[in-house]
């Protein structure tokens, strides 16, 4: 847990402490629990401390993170933008064959992108951030912590008429890469996704962009609803 979030637990379990009705109530549960205990099985001593260590160890991943980044619950349909792009060759260093095709549309939170061919990439960049009560064009350097930055994506997805292969990137506001994953989705029932994006540079602004390949057919589409991208605090 981190050393801030100790120091204002143990203040305020201090505070209670000192309160003269709450002290009391304390003081009596542990003797009434400490009787209690004391006539349970054998195996309840055994199971209690897994117990407890799995609540501290849940304690200790929410408070490994940060405010979100980015929540589809509070995002407008104005806040993705669609872009039809070629695949890039990092080898050669430029871009080749056709140019991706497909409609975008955001309703009730969820987006569909609805592929018009097969070639190419089709990405749809988050335009909106949370950065406290405000929004941000994008998501801000941040040199308090560690070099590196990492970000937890989670969201659900389904596919209608065919495999397509999701992409999650980082990149710079020029739209320079940075780092992205990708996942392969075939289900049309609704699935939950996780996924990491590692080794971004914390002196560097960045955008997030979804990115759809590699499909089996055209007039397919992939959804994708819940959507949460939250820095990993390391």
């Amino acid at each position: 847990m981190h050393f801030k979030m100790k120091l204002m637990i143990l203040k305020f379990l201090k505070k209670i402490w000192k309160d003269p009705v709450w002290s009391k109530i304390i003081a009596a549960g542990i003797t009434a629990s400490g009787f209690w205990l004391y006539k349970l099985p054998l195996w309840v001593y055994l199971v209690l401390p897994v117990g407890l260590i799995g609540v501290f160890v849940a304690l200790r991943h929410q408070a490994s993170k940060k405010p979100p980044l980015f929540k589809s619950t509070l995002a407008h349909p104005y806040e993705y933008q669609l872009e039809e792009c070629k695949h890039w060759d990092p080898s050669t260093q430029q871009f080749y064959g056709e140019a991706g095709k497909g409609i975008l549309s955001v309703q009730d939170g969820m987006i569909t992108i609805l592929r018009t061919n097969r070639e190419g990439r089709v990405k749809v960049r988050i335009k909106k951030y949370l950065h406290g009560t405000n929004k941000m064009d994008y998501v801000k350097n941040d040199i308090s912590g560690s070099a590196m930055r990492i970000l937890h994506a989670s969201l659900e997805c389904r596919v209608i008429g065919g495999k397509h292969r999701l992409g999650v990137t980082v990149s710079r506001r020029d739209g320079s890469w940075i780092t992205s994953n990708f996942l392969d989705v075939t289900s049309g029932e609704w699935e939950p996704l996780h996924t990491y994006l590692l080794d971004i540079p914390a002196t560097e602004d960045f955008i997030i962009e979804f990115e759809d390949s590699q499909i089996e057919r055209e007039n397919s589409g992939i959804q994708l609803r819940n959507i949460k991208i939250e820095e990993i605090i390391h």
